[in-house]
């Protein structure tokens, strides 16, 4: 990550199993509410699809560019197995429930999740690495308008797995 700019990071869900998820960082905006409209698909440079194929993840822009994403911007999620057999366990999942495991994508095809990933959650990083509280919504007059506020100490995230907002559908 640059030292002098904000990240995105996007949580996409697995359409051949929403048991796993990919998250994504893109690093390079100038400001918080820059990564939140590119997480969020609300600029012609932003994403807006993830794709899996032959162990290779793809990511396609609002202008129709699609380009590779290497290995190290991507983070692989899972629920545990315990947790997806029983509907007492995990009746619906949490971004808490998932783990982080250590798999390449060529593995992630070969266990069957080649195909899209729907952009669910995402997240904005500030230049030191701590979460920034970016929300974005409609105003009473229809517009976009980004909220930035400031996270007390005790409620920054430990790691990375901190609680994502809800992608914003307009």
């Amino acid at each position: 990550m640059s030292s002098d700019s904000f990240t995105a990071r996007i949580r996409w869900q697995a359409d051949a199993d929403p048991a796993w998820e990919l998250e994504t960082s893109h690093d390079g905006f100038a400001d918080p509410e820059e990564a939140a409209f590119f997480a969020n698909g609300l600029t012609n440079r932003a994403a807006v699809e993830l794709r899996l194929e032959e162990g290779r993840v793809w990511l396609t822009l609002i202008d129709g560019s699609t380009f590779e994403l290497a290995a190290d911007v991507v983070q692989v999620w899972r629920l545990p197995e315990d947790g997806m057999e029983g509907e007492e366990h995990y009746p619906v999942a949490d971004d808490s429930d998932f783990y982080r495991v250590a798999m390449t994508f060529d593995e992630l095809s070969a266990i069957g999740l080649d195909g899209g990933f729907a952009q669910i959650k995402y997240g904005v990083v500030d230049p030191n690495g701590a979460e920034v509280d970016v929300a974005i919504s409609l105003d009473e007059t229809g517009l976009l308008t980004v909220t930035v506020n400031e996270k007390a100490a005790d409620e920054l995230a430990q790691d990375a797995s901190f609680v994502l907002g809800i992608i914003a559908r307009t």
